[in-house]
């Protein structure tokens, strides 16, 4: 496999990561929103989100032409056996699903036990329970996003590789190694 491939999978996958973190920004901003009450300045803070989202996408888009810019001098053929784009895209998904959990689950965890401690109590500040909240969501998307990537991998690869054949009809893509999960 050539190693720009190998480079428009990893750089894809980082796009992933921002994508889902301008996500997780974009609900905290919300949350805090809400809670400020001010909207003209609210609609500012959601500037670094948009901008996230933005560079994911570009960094979607111009992974090829990246790739291609990277290893110029050194596209050299990486023997890999007979791992395939597919199969490559697959381990991309369950790495990334996996971060994702991992980083993700205890603090979900441990700000879900705090928001219903807030939420539960009977006097409780309805400005903590929306700070909790806030804390909350950031991190539930992730988990969420990681389980998705985890446990879907497979069925994400093969779309990417479906979108990547459309786009380029006349190239022809390398076989996939193994039986199809289909």
């Amino acid at each position: 496999m050539p190693l720009s491939n190998i480079v428009i999978v990893v750089l894809r996958l980082f796009a992933i990561q921002m994508f889902v973190q301008s996500l997780s920004l974009t609900f905290s901003v919300a949350a805090t929103v809400a809670v400020a009450g001010t909207w003209p300045r609210g609609y500012f803070s959601y500037l670094p989100a948009v901008a996230l989202f933005v560079f994911a996408f570009l960094e979607w888009l111009l992974a090829p032409a990246i790739s291609r810019l990277v290893t110029r001098k050194y596209d050299s053929v990486v023997s890999i056996g007979a791992l395939s784009r597919e199969d490559l895209y697959c381990f991309a998904f369950v790495f990334l699903g996996l971060y994702f959990v991992l980083v993700s689950i205890a603090p979900t965890l441990n700000w879900l036990h705090y928001f219903f401690t807030i939420s539960s109590e009977a006097a409780g500040p309805y400005q903590q329970a929306r700070k909790s909240f806030y804390d909350l969501s950031s991190h539930l998307i992730t988990l969420v996003a990681g389980l998705v990537a985890l446990l879907q991998a497979r069925q994400c690869a093969q779309k990417l590789l479906r979108m990547e054949q459309r786009k380029r009809p006349n190239q022809t893509m390398q076989p996939t190694a193994g039986p199809s999960d289909a």
